[in-house]
């Protein structure tokens, strides 16, 4: 294999040194441009003015005093690398072509600034500026190259000049194109970029997805890597300016070296886990720990200088890229399979960086491949690494079997060593019963005997003193005459400390005993005695263990000492614990799920009756203000039930448009009487907001675990808590988060006075199970709960921290358009009708609050108390009814399944069920049963009204609307 490198480092030197050859044109004379043919490389056709003081104007170079010092250009394109001169462009054009309109394309999206020099026909010159100082919006051709217009009729012959100046690498690649050429030339380059960003995109979605099912860090760090490299090409031809920050100049022009400090900063952690290079080669990983370093002070070096400065750190590159390309070739000389594709990828990528390299000092011209070879590598060196990945995935599966398969095979032979250690015990033993005989032998024999017999004493020393649980032997007087290192270390002291003291004294000193019974008498009758001990002194951290001490009978049958063991319970007592709690959370799920439905059937009678009663307009003035506290606790105790479904993590997965105002109101009002009262909550929540489109239960646990966290702070000097919700444009909410997409958005805050976050962890707050509290106050989820809930409501999270002040979070969830709902409240006489209405309910006191607020209506009215009942009812009647308004839970068939019933007998009959809480069915799936409406208990009248109203006007549209034949 290694004999083939030499020869693929020509090619690859070949493939790439190509566009050196300058073509082979003619130099400062006129170009030509003949019919049938539609594009030009200006290239060698150039004449080249260098003006280091930056003086000379357009009168100057165009005059005759100036010809001569223009110089033709010498390669194919000019590239003068970094230089703080100006050149200038000379070039001219005989057109003879019917083809009178031109582009002249600029061939690359970075230059500070490009003045072009038409003629205007009376010996002077018109000017057109562009440049990457400019927002991108300002261009006259949105391109991500600079397009200038050229004018040539039939026939004539005009000069043009150009004049270029920038802090960057000085390049002046200039093409020539009829539109219909630029256009095909430039839909060919969107495709081939498309398919390579498409490409990356693949690779990332598809390793994610490898790294969320095996959990290989390897995954993650090359998903980070290969998305900064794409980001970094996407600077460089200017995909970026283009789509992402067209208004930032200042973006553009130094986005690119954070993105190159980060491919290496990820590139470097990617090798030292996927080479494991901290066991294959342990001295070598140090020097990658150095360049990790390195990368970060690179990241933060970008930050301050210019681009030319900057360059100077392309050395480092390559040292990375060579001391990466050194780690993969050291570990596949040493057989580890893993290194195959990673050093082909890596030894390419060497290859493209000093292409690029030699290009930006301006040895080789800047075409196509040259520009691009990074791009290409990075394809290629994407796929190579995927494959690796795969490949390490597969080789390490093959490891397991073939482990599996060495275990088994030296079992076997272990099954066969015994069996002939058996048969040879076996003959030595008749060998030996021989020796008896022989008196000359048996003095020998028990020589030998004694031997085996010491030797089989030093093994169990030496298992005793090296075992992981504490082993101690106690006298009869209850001293310390043995104590092994493990034992040492379960009570913090050593064996001087330990033996010739009494037992007793000592666990009592170190540890806090849990006795089953009294030691001394359960020892003392000869029998074994236990206990649960929890390490109290002199352990970094917590210690549970259980002691078991055993009498050892001498030859006259009587107690001779106790040997005791110390067995460490630690994780085990930790996971039966976790377990407890995990099934203690799952039961108070399922009680609240029933308490809910339940509640809300009571809740439902008690708030439909007393709306009753306040419509009565025979109930007096003081019965009426009686009546409005029964519903105003009524709609306290339907908020109580929203919090236990809340506090049991029982989600609501629906997402729709909800004003959130009210609702982030209500959780405040139940944080109130959590939070210390030392803690002052403050408020300002603009009434007015757009509805967002999200879950109602999850927005609530963000209040809450954000609220919690900031009471958390607070909770021992106490403070001020404060929550503001306000209307926030996209284009101040993404100065919080730049990635955002173009839309409206709503900012809630939630800030502490609680001193802020150290920096130091700051970074670290949204990962999970990352937490500063203490053992058991938290579990480290909570952020990164929020974290989550954010991104899939489409918005994001952003911590503003003022260490030794306090902390702020903004939320960001994007706005919906307000849409009328469904459920809107009508006008009395809007709501009327005169339809056949089926209502099944079970709870009887329920079914006639529907009864009489529909009856009042004008409504027939059907009631059945079963489902059974209901379903026959439907077939009896089923062209007489215009509605069925069910519950869900009922006995026998579910809302649900009677729903798919009466449907399967009148699939047009517009249904709405109505539940208190049900965890079979959500409203995305009853709508998918053809249930058209879905409503929570409990219902006020107006809302079931309007309701029902508007799925008959749906199902039934009024003559006056109905469209004539």
């Amino acid at each position: 294999m290694w004999r083939h490198f030499p020869r693929l480092f020509q090619i690859l030197l070949l493939v790439f040194m190509v566009p050196v050859i300058p073509p082979l044109t003619p130099a400062g004379v006129a170009l030509t441009l003949e019919a049938g043919k539609d594009a030009y490389v200006l290239g060698r056709s150039l004449d080249i003015l260098e003006d280091k003081e930056k003086r000379w104007t357009i009168e100057d170079v165009s005059s005759a005093a100036f010809d001569q010092k223009f110089q033709p250009a010498d390669r194919g394109s000019l590239n003068a690398g970094y230089t703080d001169s100006a050149f200038w462009v000379r070039f001219r054009l005989t057109n003879q072509t019917n083809n009178k309109y031109w582009f002249l394309e600029y061939g690359r999206p970075y230059m500070d600034q490009i003045r072009y020099y038409y003629p205007s026909g009376s010996g002077t010159y018109h000017m057109s500026e562009g440049g990457d100082l400019a927002p991108f919006n300002k261009r006259e051709f949105k391109h991500r190259n600079f397009l200038f217009p050229l004018v040539l009729m039939t026939d004539e012959e005009q000069t043009f000049y150009m004049r270029f100046e920038t802090k960057g690498t000085m390049v002046i690649p200039l093409n020539l194109w009829t539109h219909g050429s630029f256009y095909r030339k430039d839909h060919n380059e969107q495709i081939i970029l498309g398919l390579y960003y498409g490409m990356i995109g693949v690779m990332i979605i598809y390793n994610l997805f490898l790294f969320f099912s095996l959990r290989d860090r390897s995954y993650i760090y090359y998903v980070f890597y290969i998305s900064c490299v794409a980001f970094s090409l996407s600077i460089s031809n200017g995909l970026a300016y283009e789509y992402i920050w067209p208004n930032s100049p200042w973006l553009q022009n130094n986005a690119m070296r954070i993105s190159i400090s980060l491919s290496v900063f990820w590139l470097l952690l990617f090798t030292r886990v996927f080479l494991n290079t901290r066991l294959h080669i342990p001295r070598f990983d140090k020097i990658l720990s150095g360049l990790v370093l390195i990368a970060v002070f690179a990241m933060i070096f970008g930050l301050f200088v210019s681009n030319r400065t900057f360059a100077n750190l392309f050395p480092f590159q390559i040292i990375f890229v060579l001391s990466i390309l050194y780690a993969g070739f050291t570990c596949l000389r040493k057989n580890i399979r893993p290194a195959r594709f990673f050093f082909i990828a890596f030894f390419l990528t060497l290859i493209s960086m000093l292409v690029s390299t030699i290009r930006i000092i301006g040895f080789i011209p800047e075409t196509f491949l040259t520009f691009h070879n990074i791009q290409i590598s990075s394809a290629i060196e994407a796929v190579l690494l995927s494959i690796a990945l795969a490949d390490r995935i597969n080789h390490l599966k093959q490891q397991t079997l073939d482990a599996q398969k060495s275990l088994l095979r030296r079992l076997k032979r272990e099954d066969q060593l015994k069996s002939e250690l058996n048969e040879e015990l076996e003959q030595r033993v008749e060998e030996r019963t021989l020796e008896i005989q022989a008196a000359n032998l048996r003095l020998r024999e028990e020589i030998s005997n004694h031997q085996q017999t010491e030797r089989q004493r030093q093994q169990l020393a030496t298992a005793v003193t090296q075992a992981a649980e504490g082993i101690f032997i106690i006298g009869k007087d209850g001293l310390f005459k043995y104590v092994n290192p493990g034992f040492e270390k379960a009570v913090a002291q050593t064996s001087e400390e330990l033996l010739g003291r009494d037992y007793r004294v000592i666990l009592r000193e170190n540890i806090y005993l849990e006795e089953n019974g009294n030691a001394a008498e359960i020892l003392q009758s000869g029998n074994m005695w236990k206990c649960r001990l929890i390490a109290t002194q002199g352990q970094a951290s917590r210690f549970e263990g259980e002691v078991t001490i055993s009498p050892v009978m001498g030859e006259s049958r009587e107690v001779s000492h106790y040997v005791g063991i110390i067995h460490d319970v630690t994780e085990k007592i930790q996971l039966e614990k976790q377990l407890q709690q995990s099934q203690k959370m799952e039961a108070l799920g399922t009680l609240a799920g029933g308490i809910a439905h339940d509640f809300n059937n009571i809740l439902g009678t008690i708030l439909g009756y007393t709306e009753l009663m306040l419509d009565d307009e025979t109930v007096g003035n003081e019965q009426k203000g009686l009546l409005e506290e029964v519903y105003k606790s009524g709609q306290r105790a339907t908020d109580l039930v929203k919090q236990i479904l809340l506090f049991s993590r029982i989600e609501d997965r629906n997402f729709k448009p909800v004003q959130i105002s009210s609702l982030i109101k209500d959780t405040l009002k139940m944080m109130r009487s959590i939070l210390p009262v030392t803690i002052q909550i403050e408020q300002k929540i603009e009434p007015d907001c757009a509805p967002v489109f999200a879950s109602a239960i999850q927005i609530e646990q963000v209040v809450i675990n954000l609220c919690t966290n900031s009471g958390y702070v607070m909770k021992e000097d106490g403070g001020t808590l404060q929550v503001s919700l306000e209307a926030c444009p996209f284009e101040k909410a993404r100065q919080f988060l730049p990635d955002l997409q173009k839309r409206d958005y709503l900012k809630l805050s939630i800030s502490d006075s609680g001193g802020g976050i150290d920096v130091d962890i700051a970074e670290r707050i949204f990962d999970p199970f990352f937490t500063t509290k203490g053992p058991g106050e938290g579990t480290g989820l909570g952020l990164s709960v929020v974290h989550g809930i954010a991104k899939n409501h489409g918005g994001g999270i952003v911590l503003e921290n003022a260490p030794g002040i306090g902390a702020t979070f903004h939320l960001l969830l994007p706005t919906v358009s307000n849409e009328p709902q469904l459920n809107a409240v009508r006008d009395a006489g809007e709501s009327k009708g005169q339809e056949h209405i089926l209502i099944v309910e079970d709870e009887l006191s329920l079914a006639k609050f529907y009864q009489i607020v529909l009856q009042k209506l004008g409504y027939k009215i059907s009631v059945a108390h079963d489902s059974e009942l209901a379903l026959q009812t439907v077939r009896d009647q089923a062209e007489s009814i215009d509605l069925v308004f069910t519950d869900q839970t009922m006995p026998n068939l579910s809302g649900a399944a009677l729903s798919r019933e009466i449907l399967s007998i009148r699939p047009e009959l517009p249904i709405i069920l109505a539940t208190g809480f049900s965890s079979a069915i959500s409203e995305k799936e009853a709508k998918e049963i053809g249930i058209r409406q879905f409503l929570l208990k409990p219902i006020k009248k107006d809302i079931l009204a309007a309701a029902i109203r508007t799925i008959l006007d749906t199902a039934h549209p009024p003559e006056s609307q109905q469209p004539a034949d």
